[in-house]
């Protein structure tokens, strides 16, 4: 599998680059955090136990990640498997970014697809190859 990533701007070609190199360290977005508020046992117990708010999104992060890492290391994939992880990469792309100044430029012009091969036409410096489920964390920058 191959997947392009395009900024379509290169002159953000180092923070692209350190993207695709994170995405080979497993699934790219961060777990949300355990929110948890007490809840009495009962009316006399002087006890609480801890309830989370959102323990649902937490097992639905574990699900993602686990998704991912399968799909990571599959040789050919359908196409809403394929969909669905460029999903994923977009959305950790507009969480890598959400704090840069230029953040909404980055998140509209950032592009992911699957491709069959590298075209080889050199592209700016505004495409980067990344090849999931390879030896090592290869990325290509045309």
């Amino acid at each position: 599998m191959i997947i392009k990533l395009t900024l379509n701007d290169n002159d953000f070609g180092e923070l692209l680059k350190g993207f695709c190199r994170s995405l080979g360290n497993g699934y790219p977005l961060p777990c949300p955090e355990c929110e948890t508020e007490l809840e009495p046992i009962g009316q006399t117990a002087p006890v609480s136990t801890p309830h989370y708010k959102n323990a649902d999104l937490v097992i639905q992060y574990f699900h993602a990640s686990r998704r991912w890492n399968e799909l990571y290391h599959a040789d050919t994939l359908p196409p809403e498997e394929k969909a669905w992880f460029c999903g994923q990469i977009t959305q950790a792309w507009a969480h890598l970014v959400q704090l840069h100044e230029s953040k909404d430029y980055l998140t509209k012009n950032f592009e992911c697809s699957f491709v069959d091969s590298v075209t080889g036409e050199w592209e700016n410096g505004e495409v980067f190859y990344f090849f999931p489920g390879g030896y090592g964390n290869k990325v290509i920058n045309l």
